[in-house]
């Protein structure tokens, strides 16, 4: 009865081109897969359902509300992915890490920015993340002049070019750092996760553009990144216990049913 009913529908929908009849019966969804002149019915698992999450705790409820197979959370640079996979249907938890707006603005320092950008960025977006005394006064009065010289050298806020131009910054505030330290919170997400990071950054000045970037030295950024990595896979391990097994990697959401 139910294979007669699904030959019926097969023959009316193929009547459309380029579409693929899925159909439903008591058993469940099915689809017609056709190789070689040869017809074949497959079943379809329920489409898979996600639970977005933005903390660690939430992450352990859900796989408390789950209650199936022991699954594998893997937490990567850039979130955090379970598969809740019961056999019957493929249910995910991911969590998107959002980098706080202290990281954003000082990756775009890095780019390098005029001078009225960088005061703003440091009296708001980076406020209280660096030692304000030792930096933001001497932003502040920095001037770009150019003249006639002999010189021909490179030193931190002096650039030579050549023999006849030379250009300087002169920091009338007091000397410009050739390092400074900002301290701030990595992610915003996940909420329960202290991800303070220290980074020591580098201050260039590009004479010829007045741009001035803030850029941090070596792997500095890399490490913290890690560090902060490996406490949320601490964090989630003592969270889930025994109820799933925690690791540094990665895992594809898409379906390829």
């Amino acid at each position: 009865m139910i294979k007669d009913a699904l030959e019926y529908i097969f023959k009316t929908a193929s009547r459309h081109a380029n579409r693929k009849p899925e159909v439903e019966s008591p058993r469940g969804r099915f689809r017609y897969i056709t190789i070689d002149g040869k017809r074949e019915i497959e079943e379809l698992r329920p489409v898979g359902l996600e639970h977005s999450s933005h903390s660690l705790s939430s992450i352990n409820d859900l796989i408390e509300q789950f209650g199936g197979d022991k699954p594998t959370v893997y937490v990567a640079p850039d979130g955090v992915r379970v598969l809740l996979d019961n056999n019957d249907r493929e249910e995910w938890i991911a969590m998107q890490f959002e980098k706080s707006p202290q990281a954003l603005a000082l990756a775009k320092l890095a780019d390098g920015v005029g001078q009225k950008e960088l005061i703003k960025t440091l009296r708001t977006d980076l406020a209280g993340c660096y030692p304000t005394e030792l930096f933001l006064p001497i932003v502040r009065n920095l001037t770009f002049n150019a003249g006639s010289t002999a010189q021909a050298t490179r030193e931190h806020g002096r650039d030579s070019l050549g023999s006849t131009v030379d250009r300087t910054v002169a920091a009338n505030a007091g000397d410009i750092p050739e390092v400074l330290r900002f301290q701030f919170p990595l992610y915003t997400v996940p909420h329960d996760v202290v991800t303070d990071i220290t980074l020591e950054c580098a201050i260039d000045i590009d004479m010829d553009s007045g741009r001035i970037s803030v850029i941090p030295t070596g792997d500095t950024l890399a490490r913290e990144e890690k560090r902060i990595l490996n406490e949320i896979v601490g964090q989630l391990d003592a969270l889930v216990e025994d109820k799933a097994l925690v690791v540094l990697g990665e895992v594809s959401t898409q379906s390829t049913q």
